[in-house]
């Protein structure tokens, strides 16, 4: 059974700015009201950067205005949003409260400004990644079914789960794939072409004059129309397409 604390607010530490040598060690320690009162709110992390106490902060933002290099965010939670979250990335960390859910014969679209989580969530969708519930482990999937008892949620994974839905992924780094795949666009396509519409997706997305160029020598957008090809020609139910405009 999963208890749950609820969450007033989120303290979030961006670890590659934050810098203790460079604000005269710990400008955020010194100026909390709670460490003054001889408690451990702010503190150093076993990673050497500032860590935050989410039940002992008060939110009063002191220490966001304090840091020089705007490091530290502080979020409180409307009462109508305190809820258990979905995912949590770490320790004063971003959290995830909601997940967008596949419609039958629907394309849903999902915008929104980098880190708020969208990759993640597509990433659950597709099963690569185990939602942890705000844990410090991965949540069971009997954890995550009961989480999302009586919604459409529990329907989709309840299906993922038994099979009757199978995912195409394209991930957002597209750029990684030449360190994984070695050969011509022709010999990649070929290969996870599960569909039979091989010529079809090539037409589609004008690949037919660097089909037989080495995945490593193409460019980024070229790049980004193999991938998305090679999303389109497998078998699927679900097709999640992450990112695919850049480039």
């Amino acid at each position: 059974m999963l208890f749950f604390i609820p969450m007033k607010r989120i303290a979030i530490i961006r670890k590659d700015r934050c810098n203790p040598e460079g604000c005269g060690n710990f400008l955020c320690i010194r100026y909390c009201p709670i460490n003054r009162k001889g408690e451990d709110c702010i503190h150093k992390a076993d990673d050497g950067k500032a860590g935050i106490s989410e039940a002992l902060c008060i939110g009063c933002m002191i220490c966001v205005h304090k840091c020089p290099f705007d490091a530290i965010d502080i979020i409180n939670l409307p009462e109508a949003f305190n809820q258990q979250p979905i995912h949590r990335y770490g320790e004063n960390k971003f959290v995830l409260f909601s997940l967008p859910i596949p419609i039958q014969g629907k394309v849903v679209g999902i915008l929104g400004k980098n880190g708020i989580g969208k990759s993640t969530a597509f990433k659950i969708l597709a099963g690569i990644v185990q939602p942890n519930l705000g844990m410090e482990r991965a949540a069971a999937f009997d954890e995550v079914l009961q989480y999302f008892k009586g919604t459409e949620a529990q329907r989709f994974f309840e299906q993922i789960r038994d099979g009757k839905i199978k995912v195409a992924y394209k991930p957002q780094a597209v750029d990684l794939i030449p360190k994984s795949f070695t050969g011509t666009v022709r010999d990649l396509l070929e290969k996870v072409n599960e569909t039979g519409k091989l010529s079809d997706v090539i037409s589609s997305l004008s690949l037919e004059h660097f089909l037989d160029t080495s995945i490593a020598a193409i460019s980024g957008g070229e790049l980004q129309r193999v991938a998305i090809a090679a999303t389109l020609l497998k078998r699927a139910n679900l097709y999640i397409f992450d990112e695919p405009t850049s480039y």
